[in-house]
């Protein structure tokens, strides 16, 4: 699997998007990397590089959005991609909604971001289409203190949740 990494990573230097496909064994490979915190990196770059979304990177994903996995800021990126990629984009090539089971994990998540890397989350939210509303309470709810008068990360993400409210049904 490191030899796929490498090589995505040598494709998007070039300027490429590399798209990889991995057999069986490769797969289970992934998936115990995906949780290993020494292997995070190179793990979540080859499953946002799968040229195929599927269904079975879900438990994956739902563990990394699980409170038992600290995901450090700098990997958010990675995770927001892994999402759009093997949950939002299946979803619109099925037609089937999201598992609940997603949505509860991605809900648990926003609640333990802070407010300044809030904004990292909000283009996915914003990809539930209408099942966003799940995160309708969680969202509304998020105390912004002082600081987001300030912060422009901050300010982004009020931003993208007041697009969201507008869109929501209102709450009786």
């Amino acid at each position: 699997m490191i030899e796929k990494y490498h090589h995505i990573l040598n494709e998007l230097k070039k300027g490429h998007r590399p798209r990889v496909d991995i057999d069986k064994e490769e797969e289970i490979e992934l998936s115990h990397h995906l949780k290993d915190p020494k292997m995070l990196k190179a793990a979540l770059c080859v499953l946002c590089h799968l040229r195929i979304p599927s269904k079975k990177w879900h438990p994956s994903i739902e563990f990394l959005l699980s409170s038992k996995t600290e995901i450090t800021t700098e990997y958010y990126s990675f995770l927001m991609e892994a999402i759009q990629r093997h949950v939002i984009d299946l979803k619109a090539q099925s037609g089937e909604p999201v598992p609940p089971a997603i949505l509860k994990s991605f809900n648990s998540f926003i609640k333990r971001c802070s407010n300044e890397d809030l904004y990292l989350l909000m283009d996915i939210v914003s990809s539930f289409g209408s099942q966003s509303i799940y995160f309708k309470q969680t969202l509304l709810g998020i105390n912004w203190g002082l600081k987001s008068f300030f912060s422009k990360n901050q300010k982004t993400a009020i931003q993208k949740i007041e697009e969201l409210r507008k869109k929501w049904p209102p709450t009786p």
